[in-house]
């Protein structure tokens, strides 16, 4: 076999060597792109899901400000009428002035 013979044969080694290793490394980063592909769906329904969650908490949240402005409206409007109420010389606002005695305050608490 003369010089010439055996690097071609060299060469065609290396070269088939090379060829392996791209195939080899192919199939290794097509099996990881479908892994991070599944990953991808699984991340985008999370966030999907923490999305609608948001949503959900954000229409609560507007909802339960609308509710406690009309309770502390409701609220404030008692307080008036019973302030009114008690300043007023009228049987109602005498009991209103009147304390409350201490056997019915100790039996409220317990």
């Amino acid at each position: 076999m003369t010089p010439l013979a055996q690097l071609k044969l060299v060469a065609c080694a290396v070269l088939l060597a090379v060829l392996a290793y791209l195939i080899y490394d192919y199939t290794t980063l097509s099996s990881r792109n479908d892994k991070l592909a599944e990953e991808n769906r699984e991340t985008k329904d999370q966030l999907a899901d923490v999305s609608r969650r948001l949503e959900t908490v954000s229409e609560e949240m507007v909802t339960r400000a609308e509710f406690d402005a009309g309770v502390r409206k409701r609220r404030a409007q008692t307080h008036s009428r019973i302030n009114e109420v008690s300043n007023e010389a009228s049987p109602a606002g005498d009991y209103l002035r009147e304390r409350i005695p201490d056997g019915v305050r100790e039996a409220y608490r317990q």
